[in-house]
């Protein structure tokens, strides 16, 4: 994570958009494999987590097409939890992401 703070800090594009270093997809695609290897991991939810609201909240063009994409991903980790919380209700990781 520091590593990507520093990249997308000192990158030296005008419109800020972090997208061009932080590949949501992937990071969400490892973190989910990750969790089904482990779905009590604390650093994967923790890092799913930073990355979501890093993408969310780093991004400089925030139109309608950016708000359709953030309700459609959220739904989609609403999902996700529901999958892994009946697996395991006790899973306080997955609540805590929540």
């Amino acid at each position: 994570r520091e590593m990507l703070v520093h990249l997308i800090h000192n990158q030296e594009d005008v419109d800020n958009d972090i997208s061009s270093i932080l590949d949501i997809e992937a990071e969400l695609k490892l973190t989910a494999h990750c969790l089904q290897r482990n779905p009590k991991s604390y650093s994967a939810w923790f890092h799913r987590k930073w990355a979501l609201v890093y993408f969310m909240t780093g991004t400089s063009q925030k139109n309608e097409e950016h708000w359709t994409n953030m309700k459609s991903m959220l739904q989609s980790e609403l999902e996700l939890c529901v999958q892994f919380l009946q697996l395991d209700e006790r899973n306080f990781h997955c609540w805590n992401f929540r």
